[in-house]
């Protein structure tokens, strides 16, 4: 058992320095349009959508590039994307990474396969109505995947 000693502590040191999320870093969320670096190319938001889950409260928002495409139609856009899920109530949510239950984090996608997990920056939900969910972030995974504004997301409703 003593053997193993040093390495347990190694991931132990690992996991609490990555769960320690926002401490050295200022997440403010700038009064732009969402922009910024995602799989390592310039994004800009084209298109948003926000999906209600009124079983749990929660929805889960969807940052993309495609302009063609259609939020309606729960199919997945083309190219660079991002989301996350948040209560669907106005409110902050700080991310970090927690193996116990009640962290929150957003996903970098690549349009082709690849996620990258962000459990740096944050999330605000200012307003969620019938036909919209608006709000801001600040989120950064790294050297490749950052971005910051604010954002308004359609909602879809069955009819």
């Amino acid at each position: 058992m003593t053997k193993h000693t040093p390495s347990m502590l190694a991931l132990l040191a690992t996991l609490t320095a990555v769960g320690c999320g926002n401490d050295d870093k200022d997440f403010t969320i700038p009064s732009q349009e969402v922009a910024g670096t995602v799989n390592g190319a310039s994004w800009t938001l084209v298109g948003a959508y926000a999906e209600l889950d009124e079983a749990d409260g929660t929805v889960r928002i969807e940052l993309h590039e495609d302009a063609d495409f259609d939020p309606c139609s729960y199919a997945s856009p083309e190219g660079n994307s991002l989301f996350f899920t948040v209560p669907a109530e106005p409110g902050r949510h700080e991310l970090s990474l927690s193996f116990s239950g009640g962290g929150q984090t957003a996903t970098f996608y690549d349009g082709m396969g690849s996620n990258v997990i962000a459990t740096e920056g944050v999330i605000e939900i200012d307003d969620v109505t019938d036909d919209q969910v608006a709000g801001g972030l600040n989120i950064e995974a790294g050297d490749d995947n950052a971005v910051a504004g604010m954002f308004a997301a359609d909602r879809c409703t069955e009819e």
